[in-house]
């Protein structure tokens, strides 16, 4: 870079002063909105050239979980973009991403989720030596490694899943299919389950029943029976939190992005229309984020 980082406040300055003829009040407002989107760039080491729409993201859904006001994130993507506008027109950046970047539509909580000791106790709190136990934590294993909605587990089919390729093929909101791969626990649990273990509850019915998940009966499990099996593992497991159908759902996203996943992979594993809606997961501690992007940016 020719200039100094002082030399380009300097030139930034006349740009606002003269060319945009914002006011002093402005001007002081948006340099310490940029100072604070440079300190976060340095955190997680990249540098002016290298911020991308994901960084941006990251930057908002971490002022968004701090409960910023969206008038303050409106005027943080007003400074941020406008220096970027700068970058630009100074040939030190190629395009401005901030064009593209849709603050969150609300001030939301952060999504409640397991530990992975938490995780743990609930996936060893059925009875597998039981059919109904077996299906149970068969349940449990298939949300915390998908992330699927409670609706698509319950929509299953057994030609859904596509034991020797390693995936399942889900219909989610909007009737739109997507493809969710299954890891190696998972395929072992399925295996036996669809193998072993549901054939056992599905022999009254002479093996009609064409749903994944079934019940005591053979008929197709339910969302009520779920939620209702879940609230029981969970007082067996002793976890103390409010746990849902999706708080396993976040559970997943949130394994997977302190893992250094790219929010647009597990958007499309969530089946997100919206990357905005992916934002939520971003609630990680600044040195995590800089691992991720010393790890994994290409630009390092």
């Amino acid at each position: 870079m020719k200039e100094s980082l002082e030399d380009l406040w300097q030139d930034f300055h006349h740009f606002m002063q003269f060319d945009r003829q914002l006011s002093d009040n402005t001007i002081v407002a948006y340099r310490m909105d940029i100072e604070a989107f440079l300190s976060f760039l340095n955190q997680v080491g990249l540098d002016l050239k290298s911020y991308t729409e994901e960084t941006l993201l990251l930057f908002f859904a971490d002022k968004n979980a701090k409960h910023y006001e969206r008038a303050s994130l409106s005027r943080y993507l007003s400074s941020i973009s406008l220096w970027t506008d700068f970058l630009v027109e100074q040939g030190i950046r190629k395009n401005n991403p901030c064009r593209i970047v849709d603050l969150p539509k609300k001030r939301s909580e952060l999504p409640i989720f397991l530990t992975d000791e938490e995780i743990n106790r609930l996936l060893k709190a059925p009875d597998i030596s039981h059919p109904i136990g077996f299906r149970d934590r068969v349940i449990f294993q298939l949300m915390l490694s998908t992330g699927l909605r409670v609706s698509e587990v319950i929509a299953l089919k057994l030609d859904d899943i596509h034991l020797d390729d390693a995936f399942i093929r889900v219909i989610g909101k909007g009737n739109k299919e997507r493809i969710v791969p299954i890891t190696d626990v998972l395929l072992d649990w399925l295996k036996t389950y669809i193998e072993d273990k549901r054939p056992l509850l599905v022999k009254k019915l002479n093996g009609i029943e064409m749903h994944l998940l079934v019940n005591q009966w053979g008929r197709p499990f339910t969302r009520q029976g779920i939620w209702k099996n879940l609230k029981k593992y969970v007082q067996l497991a002793a976890i103390s939190k409010n746990v849902t159908p999706h708080t396993l759902r976040h559970s997943f996203a949130s394994s997977l992005i302190q893992n250094g996943a790219d929010l647009r992979i597990i958007q499309e594993l969530l089946g997100h229309s919206d990357i905005s809606t992916t934002q939520i997961y971003t609630h990680l501690n600044t040195s995590h984020l800089r691992q991720v992007y010393q790890d994994a940016h290409p630009r390092k």
